[in-house]
């Protein structure tokens, strides 16, 4: 914002420089170029000549204004372009910084079963993350995440607001005891969702090794239809 004013600040005070530098050559030009005649019709003619010299003047002092104008415009322009890209950048670095800054599971952790006793995801501050009462996007995905991670391990989560919630979970580099373990978890973690209705559609993502150490993706997608969460592949 600040950086827009001081553009459109600086395009204005060179327009108003460049009229007052304008006038004050074409007042040179009358007064001081040329000695007027004593005679009448000299005079008439000199007046005529200063006349066609003042519009040649500035029409080609107002073309050079308007090309120089379009220059300076097109070169601000394209800084506040790179201000904003170098801005976005920044912001992505501070996302991935803050979801790096998430503690990760080794392999050889065995993941908790979720029972719903210690924690309840379908507790999480839902209604507000939807009405965007409770933190930034990000920061409300970062502590969903940490609060998923003893159950799918190292995982990342999205939330799509809309009218109502889309929840993408995305769990990452699992062995395959704890993909099984997880996959236990994600039918109770469904169960409790079905208490949100601010949800409308669950995205579950795995990615494990299996025993062969060949990497495995598989993905589960539920929509919300009259409260309960339902399998969008058996419809």
């Amino acid at each position: 914002m600040i950086f827009s004013i001081i553009t459109i600040s600086l395009i204005v005070l060179i327009i108003v420089l460049s009229i007052y530098l304008i006038r004050e050559y074409l007042v040179y030009i009358d007064y001081f170029t040329i000695e007027p005649p004593k005679d009448r019709k000299e005079l008439k003619a000199l007046n005529q000549r200063r006349q066609v010299q003042k519009h040649r003047v500035s029409n080609t002092a107002m073309i050079v204004l308007t090309v120089f104008v379009l220059v300076v415009s097109f070169m601000l322009f394209n800084l506040m372009s790179v201000k904003n890209d170098t801005d976005k950048i920044k912001d992505q670095v501070t996302i991935e910084k803050k979801k790096n800054s998430v503690t990760s599971i080794s392999k050889d952790d065995e993941l908790k079963k979720y029972k719903g006793d210690s924690w309840d995801i379908s507790q999480f501050s839902w209604e507000n993350v939807l009405k965007n009462e409770s933190g930034t996007q990000i920061d409300n995905e970062i502590a969903l995440s940490k609060k998923l991670m003893p159950y799918i391990g190292e995982n990342s989560v999205t939330i799509i607001r809309g009218t109502s919630l889309t929840l993408s979970i995305f769990a990452v580099g699992l062995t395959l005891e704890q993909f099984n373990k997880a996959q236990e978890n994600m039918v109770s973690l469904k169960a409790d969702l079905n208490k949100v209705p601010q949800i409308s559609i669950v995205d579950f993502t795995f990615t494990y090794y299996n025993d062969k150490g060949e990497y495995q993706k598989v993905s589960q997608l539920y929509y919300q239809e009259d409260g309960v969460l339902k399998d969008a592949v058996k419809k």
